[in-house]
């Protein structure tokens, strides 16, 4: 397996992030890509390139989240990735998507990284969710 990173472009919802994917070739990755974002997505980048890019001062600031392409253990570390990011979304402004926008796109990749266990999904942290959005 081979480790890409997928980005999204200014303009999409997840902008500030880039999805790590283990898959055997780009076209699988892209495959995961398209499975979990649809075509909401710019575009897919060895490990390797990502980085240099990143040396480069591209992609400042951005945030993982959870891999794409294998069984990802739930533990206390992707709770914390969760919490950080409603914390993120409840303390800062965004001149590019409401606070409420944000806090759906959370509850949808929360429900989406849960979703072969949703017995183990935050539901604390998606009530707090719910009824900011209310």
């Amino acid at each position: 397996m081979t480790t890409f990173i997928g980005t999204f472009g200014i303009g999409h919802l997840r902008h500030r992030c880039y999805q790590p994917i283990q898959a055997d070739t780009a076209e699988l990755a892209a495959q995961h890509m398209a499975d979990r974002h649809g075509y909401d997505w710019s575009t897919i980048y060895p490990l390797e390139e990502y980085k240099s890019l990143q040396d480069l001062g591209h992609f400042k600031g951005h945030q993982p989240l959870p891999t794409l392409g294998v069984e990802t253990a739930f533990t206390d570390i992707v709770q914390q990735f969760f919490d950080r990011r409603y914390s993120e979304i409840m303390t800062s402004r965004s001149p590019f998507i409401s606070k409420q926008e944000r806090l759906q796109i959370l509850q949808q990749d929360i429900c989406s990284a849960y979703r072969e266990k949703p017995a183990e999904r935050p539901h604390a942290l998606l009530r707090d969710i719910e009824l900011q959005l209310c």
